[in-house]
């Protein structure tokens, strides 16, 4: 059974889902434009079962064909600040599609994110691509990660 229930007025884009008794899915999607003007479909998730995080994980999805993962290979979020923070590479072992990357973001969104806007540099093949994610969204990233 799956319910959608949109939660939190001021966080009108996170999206609770019941997967089954006792199992929560929390999302935000956002769709934002890479340096290269690439287009990426953007979706952090929190997965609760029991009232207990199990994970927090940011998927970046590409348009097929136009950009390949290269995976295993971390996910680098620079901070205006200057700070490299690597995210784990979750489909290390086998991605559903060359277009699609998982990174688990549970230890990073833990601590407070006092940035203005943060880079991520993605670990594409043959391109140095960059996706800026603007403070509204790490504002709603943190929403989920931190309620």
């Amino acid at each position: 059974m799956i319910d959608l229930i949109i939660c939190d007025q001021s966080f009108a884009d996170v999206i609770k889902q019941i997967e089954e008794q006792g199992q929560i899915l929390y999302q935000v999607r956002n769709r934002l434009t890479d340096n290269e003007g690439n287009n990426w479909q953007i979706i952090l998730f929190k997965r609760l079962k029991e009232g207990k995080t199990t994970e927090v994980d940011l998927r970046l999805v590409g348009f097929p064909d136009a950009v390949k993962f290269n995976h295993p290979q971390d996910l680098t979020l620079s901070t205006v600040k200057g700070e490299q923070i690597k995210a784990h590479d979750q489909f290390a072992e086998k991605a559903p599609a060359d277009n699609v990357g998982q990174y688990d973001l549970q230890k990073i969104l833990s601590r407070s994110i006092d940035e203005k806007s943060i880079t991520l540099l993605l670990p594409v093949k043959e391109k140095s691509l960059a996706l800026k994610i603007p403070y509204p969204i790490l504002l709603e990233w943190q929403e989920i990660a931190n309620p």
